[in-house]
C-alpha cells in the first residue's frame, strides 16, 4: 500500500516515516524516459568467438563440379554447341513458305491506295523542309554573289 509516496516498508519503527532509497519511484514514465541516458544510435559490431566458426572440411577438389558464372558465346556453325540437318531445315523453311502462301490473302486496291497515300503524305506536307531549303539557298546564293548582299540597317535605342 503506498500512502503519501511511502511505503509500508519504509516506515519505520513506531509509525516514524523514512526517507525513500530513490525517487524514481514517484518519476512518471516520461520523467524517466526524459532522464535516462542518451543511446549510441551506432551499430555494434558482434564479437565473433573462436567457438562459432565452422571446422573446417576436407573437401575433395578433383570431385567437385565447375561451371563458369558467363557462358562463352559459341559460333553455332563450329558445331559446339549442337548440330543441326541443314536439309531438314530447308524443308521445314520451304514448307513454311508455302503455307504462308497458302493462306495470303489477295489486298484490295481501295487498300492499297490508302496504305500508299498515308507513306507519301508525310513526305509531300513537309513544308519546314521548303522553308529550311529556301534559306539554305538564299545563303548560298549569298556566298556566291557577294556585292547584291542586302543590308539592313537596325536603329540604335
Amino acid at each position: 500500500e503506498l500512502v503519501m509516496g511511502v511505503e509500508e516498508e519504509e516506515e519505520g519503527e513506531g509509525g516514524e516515516l523514512r526517507r525513500p532509497k530513490s525517487a524514481a519511484k514517484f518519476r512518471t514514465v516520461s520523467e524517466r524516459r526524459r532522464m535516462s541516458p542518451v543511446r549510441d544510435m551506432k551499430r555494434k559490431q558482434k564479437k565473433v568467438s573462436d567457438t562459432t566458426l565452422v571446422p573446417e572440411v576436407d573437401f575433395d577438389w578433383d570431385k567437385a563440379e565447375s561451371v563458369p558464372l558467363f557462358k562463352k558465346p559459341v559460333d553455332p556453325r563450329s558445331g559446339e554447341d549442337y548440330w543441326l540437318d541443314p536439309s531438314a531445315i530447308s524443308s521445314a523453311a520451304d514448307g513454311a513458305m508455302q503455307k504462308k502462301k497458302k493462306n495470303r490473302r489477295p489486298v484490295d486496291r481501295a487498300m492499297q491506295a490508302k496504305l500508299r497515300q498515308e507513306v507519301v503524305n508525310p513526305y509531300k506536307q513537309n513544308w519546314i523542309l521548303y522553308a529550311i531549303g529556301a534559306v539554305l539557298v538564299l545563303a548560298l546564293l549569298s556566298q556566291i554573289f557577294p556585292q547584291n548582299q542586302p543590308i539592313i540597317r537596325i536603329p540604335d535605342l
